[in-house]
């Protein structure tokens, strides 16, 4: 019987170190832009990346476009240099033509939750209440970068200096 308890805690154990994978959770349900097209994205493309980022915007938002070219630059100047690092973009957009529309405008290079998965139980609790909005995460969810205390939105411009920090660190 006291091994029986031990099998079951541990396989208790390990169900609760691996459900917390962002790269778990994401199979499936992840795509990306390849020749003006979005495509599903492998389920290992979150495989071994220690830092992601997740980035919630929609084409329609005046202030999401003006920033997002901006986060295409950081992202291809930074994403080879780090390897362990991604972005995904959740989508608000209104219709799923209107998400593959603002990707392929802005040249989106990054991973994307496919349109109608924004609300995916474990990134959603990392939303906020405005977009832009970005939230840096570790591999198992956890936040490393977002808004502070007591506070609701944060800008994304302000995060990105933060990042920056955070991925040289991980060098």
């Amino acid at each position: 019987m006291k091994i029986l308890r031990s099998f079951v805690v541990f396989l208790a154990l390990a169900s609760l170190a691996h459900a917390g994978q962002i790269a778990d959770v994401t199979k499936g349900v992840l795509v990306h832009r390849a020749d003006d097209k979005v495509v599903a994205a492998s389920d290992d493309a979150l495989a071994g990346k220690e830092i992601i980022a997740v980035y919630y915007s929609a084409h329609w938002c005046p202030p999401c476009r003006k920033f997002t070219p901006e986060l295409v630059k950081f992202y291809n100047d930074n994403k080879a240099k780090y390897p362990k690092f991604e972005l995904i973009f959740a989508s608000s957009d209104k219709t799923e033509e209107a998400m593959q529309g603002y990707m392929t405008e802005t040249q989106m290079p990054w991973l994307a939750l496919k349109y109608g998965k924004r609300k995916l139980a474990a990134l959603s609790s990392h939303a906020c209440s405005g977009i832009p909005y970005l939230v840096v995460l570790d591999a198992e969810g956890n936040e490393l970068i977002a808004k502070a205390k007591g506070q609701d939105w944060r800008s994304p411009a302000t995060v990105l200096p933060e990042l920056k920090k955070l991925l040289e660190k991980q060098k």
